[in-house]
């Protein structure tokens, strides 16, 4: 369906003054960052960083981001300068960010050790974490938003979008938290696995690993109470083509399910919030501020 849809560009130059103001950006050492916190518990290697708001200026409890770093399943670090790039503006804007890693497999790996969906697992560990910790971090565990570039998108996206799964949820561990979050931001991630994808999601027999790429593709989970969600996507992606984005969003369209979305002319895979061919600070908070600022 490329060439069919027509960019959604937002905001207006001056709906970009207004959220400036509405979200005055600090000095990027009065953002309070603690790494390598270990959640996923004995025997895992993997932790995540949280970069928390300066309290002088945003008084808690702060609004919750969770960024997930991509790397096509197999690879990536939530220290990587994207993930610098979006964790430290975001609490320099009021937002507690959490960059977390998760499983990643070798290329070569098998089916018992595939990705999924010891990876989405990680991702709703880290969630039910998060909120169980909501006192020692400061953070209201109600205004919680998913976000994630290219194969952390999808992991993002899928995170959003099954929150009442109940065989997903059993996964992991702090089970007796809520699942459920407010938004999602969706950064040029695959809404579909296609074959090419397909042995991310591999199970130990045909049936399972058509079951894993069923649960795995976003775009056939979306309904029209889904929590709202922001694409971004280049036009020029060679990795990921945007025809995945301009799927989740015509398929959005059709059900009726909130959502906005911005094509970055020209723009490559694998941008953070400050591509040069267009500065998404502005959408992005926008986004923020619509959907986390005012609900509760």
């Amino acid at each position: 369906m490329a060439g069919v849809m027509k960019p959604r560009l937002f905001p207006t130059a001056a709906a970009a003054l207004l959220i400036a103001s509405l979200c005055p950006a600090v000095m990027a050492g009065e953002v309070r960052i603690e790494k390598e916190i270990p959640f996923l518990g004995d025997g895992r290697t993997e932790k995540m960083d949280a970069y928390l708001p300066a309290e002088d200026r945003f008084p808690g409890p702060d609004p919750v981001v969770i960024w997930i770093h991509g790397g096509g399943w197999v690879g990536g670090s939530k220290s990587a300068k994207r993930e610098l790039n979006v964790c430290r503006t975001l609490a320099e804007h009021g937002y507690a960010a959490f960059s977390i890693d998760y499983h990643v497999a070798d290329k070569e790996a098998g089916p018992e050790d595939a990705p999924w969906p010891r990876n989405i697992h990680d991702c709703k560990t880290a969630l039910r974490f998060i909120r169980q910790e909501a006192a020692r971090f400061g953070i209201d565990p109600a205004r919680v938003a998913v976000s994630g570039g290219s194969a952390g998108a999808h992991l993002a996206l899928c995170l959003g979008l099954t929150a009442d799964d109940a065989e997903l949820n059993k996964g992991g561990q702090y089970t007796d938290q809520r699942n459920d979050v407010t938004c999602i931001i969706d950064f040029y991630g695959p809404t579909e696995i296609d074959a090419k994808r397909a042995p991310r999601f591999a199970g130990k027999t045909p049936e399972e690993t058509a079951e894993n790429v069923r649960k795995g593709s976003p775009v056939a989970m979306v309904r029209k109470d889904s929590p709202p969600i922001l694409v971004a996507h280049g036009t020029k992606d060679a990795l990921c083509d945007i025809s995945h984005s301009r799927a989740l969003v015509a398929k959005m369209k059709e059900l009726g399910a909130r959502h906005e979305y911005v094509e970055v002319e020209g723009g490559p895979h694998s941008f953070d919030l400050q591509p040069k061919q267009q500065d998404l600070r502005p959408v992005v908070l926008g986004f923020l501020e619509k959907w986390m600022r005012n609900s509760k």
